[in-house]
């Protein structure tokens, strides 16, 4: 949905403050509708994303000082002209997908559909899912709270709520969910902010309502960090597997890129463990088993791949090398070696 609320100008920036900002990070007013001659705003690659679509409430994930930044809000990300920057926003208190509970009625389970900037009142207004149905009502930040109160004691958990708003889950696959590049700057914020703690401890006691693919992204991210980053994430996947309980396993799980065990065959075997000890990993399981299959079966045909063309060079210069006027049986290699040479180039 779209809402632009703009009753007032005392937010207005000039033009040229807005074009020198970098704005990755910021939240924007970018008041934008199809077909109102402003569609040279989004860039061509984009514009089929937005279906009729608007803007106007949107967090700006990259600025690379160019001509385009690349936003996004509760429903898509697409890049814009850095020229439709209508407003800078403070940032709100809950982001798109972040679960709260309304004061007045807090047995409801709740989530953020929506957020929008209303400038009469200087403050943001949030519209949201009760269950699994959209609420058309606006709340204020008075009307809601969390669900469970987070404890910002460090700079490094305030990151953990920017980091999980850039990461967008498609579905229930671990293997399948898409982040924008910035997100790794923000990562190693983190880690630094972070040094000498356990983070991982942080990160899960800090992460309880959010869902386990964004926890299992941001994992994966951080193996890729450094060497040491990612042996500590191995290292905690490991003993989760071994000992860990169902939340822990199920964000292993939702850990990508690099398996947890050289030895495939048993890998496959731990999952199997897995799906019985806890059956609400089955649908996880499931992802990696057929990952781990496909793996072994490529791995079988290029080891019999690289068996034949071995077998291949070795005929190839058994009939060469008695391909000669005194080999005896010259005549007999003469007939063969055309035949056997076509059929190793066809096979």
């Amino acid at each position: 949905m779209v809402y632009i609320c703009d009753t007032g100008k005392q937010f207005l920036r000039s033009l040229t403050t807005m074009i020198n900002k970098n704005l990755t990070n910021k939240w924007l007013n970018y008041p934008w509708q199809l077909g109102q001659g402003l569609d040279d705003f989004i860039h061509p690659d984009d514009i089929d994303k937005l279906k009729g679509q608007g803007l106007g409430l949107v967090l700006c994930l990259e600025d690379g000082d160019g001509e385009y930044i690349k936003v996004k809000n509760n429903t898509f990300t697409v890049n814009v002209r850095r020229l439709g920057v209508k407003n800078i926003f403070p940032s709100p208190t809950y982001f798109w997908g972040q679960e709260v509970k309304i004061i007045s009625k807090p047995t409801l389970h709740c989530s953020i559909n929506d957020l929008f900037w209303h400038h009469k009142d200087e403050k943001y207004y949030y519209q949201l899912i009760i269950g699994q149905k959209a609420d058309k009502k606006r709340y204020s930040e008075d009307d809601i709270a969390p669900v469970h109160v987070k404890s910002y004691d460090t700079e490094a958990q305030k990151q953990l709520d920017q980091i999980y708003a850039l990461i967008e889950i498609n579905d229930q696959n671990p293997f399948n969910r898409t982040f924008d590049d910035s997100i790794f700057e923000l990562v190693d914020d983190f880690l630094a902010s972070c040094e000498d703690t356990d983070y991982i401890k942080l990160i899960l006691d800090a992460s309880t309502n959010i869902n386990i693919n964004k926890i299992g992204c941001l994992l994966t991210i951080m193996l890729w960090s450094t060497r040491d980053e990612g042996e500590t994430i191995h290292a905690w996947r490991v003993a989760s597997f071994e000992n860990g309980n169902q939340r822990d396993v199920q964000i292993a799980l939702c850990v990508t890129d690099v398996y947890p065990m050289k030895d495939l065959n048993a890998f496959l075997n731990k999952l199997n463990e897995i799906k019985k000890k806890y059956p609400e990993t089955e649908s996880l399981c499931e992802h990696w088993m057929i990952s781990t299959q496909d793996t072994l079966l490529r791995m079988e045909r290029n080891k019999n791949n690289g068996m034949f063309q071995e077998v291949k060079k070795r005929i190839g210069k058994f009939l060469n090398k008695y391909n000669n006027p005194q080999n005896p049986h010259r005549l007999f290699c003469l007939v063969l070696l055309p035949a056997t040479r076509a059929c190793l180039l066809l096979s």
